[in-house]
């Protein structure tokens, strides 16, 4: 995983050539949400869960933000408990407690 302070640098230095540079900004910003709290943003096509692998998934129903568990099937489409309609970020689910 990459480091979260070498990604905010990559950012620094884009800031002067941001008119030129845009289109390099919210991939960056991905990474930089990635790297900081372990959400992958489902705007991130290189990584995605395996199709009806079960995952955490962040989404947001009326405003709000809430995490639910849920899987993508082979078109794409989230299913899980509760509304699927705007999933924002996923994450794998954590190994169970060991105590």
């Amino acid at each position: 995983m990459e480091s979260v302070y070498d990604l905010i640098c990559e950012l620094a230095d884009m800031i002067p050539d941001y008119g030129e540079r845009e289109e390099e900004y919210n991939p960056l910003m991905d990474r930089i949400v990635e790297a900081s709290t372990g959400w992958i943003p489902v705007t991130d096509t290189e990584h995605r869960p395996e199709n009806f692998e079960m995952v955490l998934v962040s989404c947001i129903v009326d405003g709000k933000k809430s995490v639910n568990r849920a899987y993508r099937d082979n078109r794409g489409k989230w299913h899980g408990a509760g509304s699927m309609t705007r999933v924002t970020a996923w994450q794998p689910l954590p190994e169970p407690y060991e105590g």
